[in-house]
C-alpha cells in the first residue's frame, strides 16, 4: 500500500533467535546475547513510556532507547559481515533480521507504540 510503512514485531524476532537456539543447543551462547539485547530495547521502551515527556527523565530515556536499537543494529551488521563463520542456523535468523529491520527500526520514529503485537489485547464485539 502507498503511503504505508511496516511496523514489525520484536516478539517474532525474539522468537526466531529462541528457536535457533532449541534446535541448536551450541548456538546457546549466541542465543542468550540475542534476547539480552531484545530484553535491553523493551526494558528502555517501558522506561520511555513511563517518562514525562516534560522531565529531564524523558531526555535520558529517549537516549537509552536510541542505545538499545544502536546496539542491536551494530551487532546486526558485525555479524552479517562474518556470516561465513557463523551456524547455519544463525544466519537464516539474521537474514530475517536483516530483512525485517527497516520495519523493526522505524519503532523509533514511533516510539509510543508497542513494541510487538501481545501487547494490547482487544476484545472485539460478538455481531449480532
Amino acid at each position: 500500500m502507498d503511503g504505508v510503512d511496516n511496523l514489525w514485531c520484536w516478539a517474532h524476532i525474539r522468537r526466531y533467535f529462541i528457536r535457533a537456539g532449541d534446535a541448536h543447543p551450541e548456538l546457546a551462547a549466541w542465543t542468550a546475547g540475542w534476547v539480552e539485547r531484545i530484553a535491553a530495547l523493551y526494558a528502555a521502551h517501558t522506561v520511555l513510556g513511563a517518562a514525562d515527556p516534560a522531565a529531564p527523565e524523558h531526555t535520558i530515556a529517549v537516549a537509552q532507547w536510541g542505545a538499545a536499537l544502536d546496539t542491536i543494529d551494530a551487532e546486526r551488521t558485525a555479524q552479517a559481515a562474518h556470516a561465513q563463520l557463523l551456524h547455519p542456523g544463525a544466519v537464516k535468523v539474521l537474514a530475517t533480521l536483516d530483512r525485517e529491520w527497516a520495519g523493526l527500526a522505524r519503532h523509533r520514529e514511533f516510539p509510543e507504540l508497542p513494541l510487538d503485537n501481545y501487547a494490547d489485547v482487544r476484545v472485539m464485539p460478538m455481531s449480532a
